[in-house]
This record gives C-alpha cells, structure tokens and sequence, in this order.
C-alpha cells in the first residue's frame, strides 16, 4: 500500500518536473527569438569593425539600441505570459537559455534574474 502512494508521489513529482523542463525550453527559444534581431545587427556591426569600417558601425549604434530595447521588451512580455500559467522553474530556464543561446545569456541574465 504504501509502495503505491510512493511510486505515485514519485510520477507526480516527475511529471511536474517534465511540464516545467518543456514550458522553460519554450520560453528560451521565445527568449532567443526576442534577441535574434539585436544578435544580428551585432553581428553586421562587428563585421564592419573587422574591416576597419568604424564609420559604417557607428551608424548602427542607434538602431542596435532600439533592437536591445525591443529584446527586453519581449522578453519581459514573454517571462510575465509565462508566469501567469505556472510556475517557473527559473533553474530550467537559465540552463536552457545557455544551452539555446549562449550569446545573449548576459543580457538575459541581468533582466530577468539579478
């Protein structure tokens, strides 16, 4: 009898853990949508830089603040929907975050879990 009522508790808590893992993976690669355009202009800026055109990547400089904006924007959105549903495990979600994009990972960590 009692070995039911352990097995149960057990699926239960695994189960849970399992809805969480899917709902943080989601939310990351939601997250790393958000940043996607930043990521990209980052990277044209930094392209320019390489072949010594500064000019051509200050020019960027306005619209990477606007795109850095938007991601947050987003993100927050995103991370609110999301913890009006459930709760969220916040572990899941850094560790699938740096496993889906890396690159962002300062910046998401500082708006969402410092």
């Amino acid at each position: 009898m009692y070995r039911f009522f352990f097995f149960a508790f057990l699926l239960i808590c695994f189960s849970c853990s399992s809805e969480q893992g899917a709902q943080s993976s989601q939310l990351a690669d939601g997250i790393c949508k958000c940043y996607q355009p930043l990521i990209e202009i980052n990277e044209k800026a930094q392209g320019f830089l390489k072949r010594g055109q500064g000019h051509q990547a200050e020019g960027l400089i306005t619209e990477m603040g606007l795109r850095n904006k938007q991601a947050k924007s987003c993100t927050l959105k995103l991370t609110e929907e999301s913890k009006k549903g459930a709760t969220l495990d916040t572990e899941k979600l850094k560790e699938a975050i740096e496993e889906k994009c890396p690159t962002i990972w300062s910046s998401v960590n500082e708006l969402l879990f410092e």
